[in-house]
């Protein structure tokens, strides 16, 4: 009975301390660009992209779009 009541305490002596620990999220930083060559240059930096935003006015004729009606968001971790 010892033994259980022991084992008990630690396991939840355990995980409690796991519970208090503190997690450290990441904090990004981000860039819009507006062309294939700048999403390319910050790539190479380490940046990847999170996600593409379209101009006013795209969504009228989503099949027929130039790149120049886009906006690319680079993300990186901020340092």
């Amino acid at each position: 009975m010892k033994k259980a009541v022991a084992l008990t305490l630690a396991a939840s002596s355990l995980f409690l301390a796991g519970c208090c620990t503190t997690h450290q999220a990441t904090v990004w930083e981000y860039k819009t660009v507006t062309s294939d060559s700048d999403v390319n240059q910050l790539a190479s930096q380490g940046w990847t992209l999170a996600y593409v935003v379209p101009l006013a006015g795209f969504a009228r004729d989503a099949l027929n779009f130039e790149r120049s009606q886009l906006r690319y968001v680079m993300k990186h971790p901020k340092q």
